[in-house]
């Protein structure tokens, strides 16, 4: 087995897409999934329905065990 841990990289400011924050919109509710790893990893988080499931610690696919939908608040 690898026990090679996974490895999270991320870029130098400059390089990352700059956007205009006022045609950033919000929607008006959302999905929101508790996602949970392996026994041998542990790790437990809540994700975004329709992000990424892949875990930040091992780099496996997490599964989704409830998933509750959020409304935008005033």
């Amino acid at each position: 087995m690898n026990k090679d841990k996974f490895k999270l990289e991320g870029y130098p400011i400059n390089e990352y897409i700059e956007i205009d924050d006022k045609s950033v919109d919000f929607p008006n509710e959302i999905y929101i999934s508790f996602a949970v790893c392996s026994k041998e990893c542990g790790n437990m988080q809540f994700i975004v329905d329709g992000s990424t499931q892949v875990c930040e610690y091992c780099g496996k696919s997490m599964f989704r065990t409830v998933v509750k939908k959020y409304k935008l608040s005033e």
